[in-house]
């Protein structure tokens, strides 16, 4: 009898699996832990920092946005046309959208968000994307981009969160960055603020939760909520992780890669980015970066294999110009300056840098070749940096490495400029535009050019590069401006990092495997999701 009874109950879920197929069900929290502190959770602002543009990403929606495979499909927007001309961008946008507070999504949040982006007094880094760009309402559900020029990598500009007119219309220009709803946002987009939680004393943030937007136009969110919590280092982070006191991590550091792979807690993903790191010099404030042989001397005395080995664990490529593999104008056969001492060494003598006193240190009329190299604190950075440093103390330079946390970098060093070289990353997309970072116009905050190069030649190239859309002769162009770059060596170009991340083993889903940004990779959240149940199979 009992083997009958148990021959019924297999049969039958033997016809229940058959009947049915496991699919993905709403329910379960992502506890995230990133270090540094949320401070703009506003996509016009948080431009210069991962965790806002992570939390941006999740609240706000862009009228485009990226698949998997990289093809930008409408989200705000149902569809765009562009002229033959390529200087004008018709949107139309999707209907019966809602922002979180529940107000209706309109054309005037498109036209408010344009002018915020342009007017000086918010200070956006992404202002140069929209120079000379004049947004116009052409009924109640479409939106006329019309550009002076063709800028060829406008399109991609479109994945830019929009912002709620009826609430940032009310607020002055010069008090945005002051207001709560940088850190307490109501967007469009896959999940809504819901809390935050600060330290007793200190004041900052601990903790930060988002909850599903059930009204979520493309398709609500499976998951609950994502809780980010915070921490001052990456030890502190990933002791966080081991512990089990977090079960996701933002970002992992090449040093962190192999541990996180090992707890079976965790998956670790990875994300391929139009980046590269470099040393930036500024020679405005270090004299000495005036004179282009130490600048190529210090370039040739790089060994970029031992950083990305060293450093990076093997977790990167090398970079030898200021557009990065996989992205447009990428050239391998570029005449870069490569690894090689003797003539490092060769430079600094012709240009009449000697060790006179023969304490190791090159000196020039009384000057010695001694500087600081500013980086951020996270430890394949430093450890890049220390390297740098034993590099370049071979051919005579004294540096010195001094860390920073990820705040003190971006209000005490990057915004003033307050450096003497500077390790850093930035990250183009995958259709590049280099003007932010290299124009002339972008040497003061919120530009990104943080070597504060001024060349006219460069200027004349990048503003052409903007205005063609052919990329065959795009690619031309940032050759000749790549060389140009490399002439002058205002940086020296090091590595792209992959980016890693780590999630609870348990969440299954559609992932990015390539974004322009490292928020990209929540292009997807939607689809992420920690339970399963089980549906009948539709008849044939």
């Amino acid at each position: 009898m009992t083997a009958v009874v148990a021959g019924l109950v297999w049969g039958a879920a033997s016809l229940l699996e058959d009947a049915t197929s496991i699919v993905a069900a709403p329910g379960g929290t992502v506890r995230m832990g990133a270090v540094g502190q949320p401070r703009f959770v506003l996509p016009i602002l948080a431009q210069t920092s991962d965790t806002d543009m992570d939390l941006s990403r999740l609240v706000y929606s862009g009228l485009l946005t990226a698949t998997p495979n990289g093809t930008l499909v409408g989200d705000l927007a149902e569809s765009v046309q562009v002229a033959e001309d390529g200087k004008t961008y018709t949107v139309k946008l999707r209907q019966n959208i809602r922002w979180h507070d529940g107000e209706p999504f309109t054309v005037d949040d498109v036209l408010l968000t344009v002018r915020l982006i342009q007017d000086p007094a918010v200070k956006s880094p992404i202002a140069s994307k929209f120079q000379g760009v004049t947004v116009t309402k052409e009924d109640d559900t479409t939106v006329r981009f019309s550009l002076k020029e063709p800028y060829a990598s406008f399109l991609p500009t479109l994945q830019l969160g929009i912002l709620p007119a009826h609430i940032w219309s009310q607020v002055p220009s010069q008090g945005i960055a002051l207001t709560e709803y940088v850190l307490r946002p109501i967007g469009t987009g896959p999940f809504k603020f819901d809390r935050l939680k600060r330290a007793e004393f200190s004041g900052e943030i601990r903790e930060y939760t988002l909850v599903r937007n059930t009204t979520f136009h493309r398709a609500a969110p499976f998951l609950d909520s994502l809780q980010f919590r915070f921490f001052a280092t990456t030890d502190d982070l990933f002791r966080a992780l081991r512990q089990g006191e977090i079960e996701s991590v933002t970002f992992l550091p090449p040093a962190f890669v192999q541990d996180a792979e090992r707890l079976r807690t965790v998956t670790v993903q990875r994300l391929r980015l139009p980046q590269y790191f470099a040393i930036f010099f500024n020679q405005t404030k270090q004299a000495i970066f005036g004179d282009a042989a130490v600048r190529r001397a210090l370039t040739a005395a790089v060994d970029r294999d031992a950083l990305i080995r060293d450093a990076l664990h093997g977790e990167g490529v090398r970079v030898d110009a200021p557009i990065p593999p996989g992205s447009v104008g990428y050239a391998s056969d570029l005449p870069v300056t490569g690894f090689d001492v003797e003539r490092a060494k060769q430079n600094l003598d012709e240009a009449g840098w000697k060790d006179g006193d023969g304490d190791g240190i090159r000196e020039k009329n009384g000057v010695a070749l001694r500087f600081t190299l500013s980086t951020t604190d996270w430890p394949e950075y430093v450890r890049t940096a220390e390297l740098l440093a034993e590099q370049w103390r071979v051919i005579g330079a004294d540096v010195s490495v001094q860390p920073a946390t990820v705040g003190t970098m971006q209000t005490d060093i990057l915004r003033p400029r307050n450096y003497d070289a500077l390790l850093y990353g930035e990250v183009l997309g995958v259709d590049p535009d280099p003007y932010p970072f290299w124009h002339s116009t972008q040497t003061r905050d919120p530009g990104v050019n943080l070597a504060l190069f001024k060349d006219r030649e460069a200027d004349k190239l990048l503003e052409e590069a903007r205005k063609t859309t052919n990329t065959e002769k795009r690619a031309a162009i940032y050759r000749k401006f790549q060389e140009r770059i490399i002439g002058e060596a205002p940086a020296i170009f090091l590595y792209s990092p992959t980016y890693a991340y780590a999630l609870p083993h348990r969440v299954q889903g559609t992932f990015m495997e390539s974004g322009p940004l490292p928020s990209d990779r929540f292009a997807t959240v939607e689809t992420w999701s920690m339970r399963t149940t089980r549906l009948w199979k539709r008849a044939e």
